[in-house]
């Protein structure tokens, strides 16, 4: 290893031991979507994906995204599923497109997931009961945020280089969960 990927990996791990240290928990299932390198394994939409299957089994979605480079501050609604509320300088690229392109499913934008979760939570009311037992969420790139617990993690990799170089970041792909 490397003095940089040394130095890369005690921050990371520090940065693992804070979050799980305050890891606080809502009221609803939490799915993760996130992956081990950097970028271009298809988090967003295979988050879209998932959204959509869970409307057909009679949940109603709701994606947590950090929302990267978008500027809105604190949680805030990209959509509540009727189209964009924001636009692309504040909500990010990201978070637009799944504004767009998911009727039905609320865009909640917020670096902390826990609290854009309650955001959620406390905005949103179940077409069918009025209540928010049927929230499911959906954190699209949430597997560096260790502060929120997960129910369940779904791990995607780059099928033609799974496994990158074996290098820590800055050297090697690895790494995501401290730069986003």
């Amino acid at each position: 290893m490397t003095p940089l990927e040394l130095l890369y990996y005690a921050g990371y791990s520090i940065h693992k031991w804070h979050g799980t240290t305050i890891r606080k928990i809502l009221p609803n299932k939490v799915i993760s979507i996130g992956n081990m390198t950097l970028g271009g394994t298809g988090k967003t939409p295979a988050a879209m994906a998932l959204a959509r299957k869970a409307v057909t089994m009679g949940f109603q979605p709701c994606i947590l995204t950090r929302g990267y480079k978008g500027k809105a501050e604190g949680p805030c609604f990209v959509s509540r599923g009727d189209g964009p509320m924001i636009d692309v300088y504040q909500a990010g690229d990201e978070a637009m497109l799944m504004a767009e392109t998911l009727p039905g499913v609320p865009i909640v934008k917020g670096k902390n997931r826990y609290k854009a979760g309650i955001f959620a939570i406390t905005n949103l009311r179940s077409p069918v009961s009025g209540l928010q037992s049927q929230i499911l969420f959906i954190l699209d790139d949430g597997f560096q945020h260790w502060a929120l617990h997960r129910d369940k993690d779904i791990l995607l990799i780059d099928g033609t280089n799974p496994f990158g170089n074996r290098k820590l970041f800055p050297i090697g792909p690895y790494g995501n969960h401290l730069l986003q």
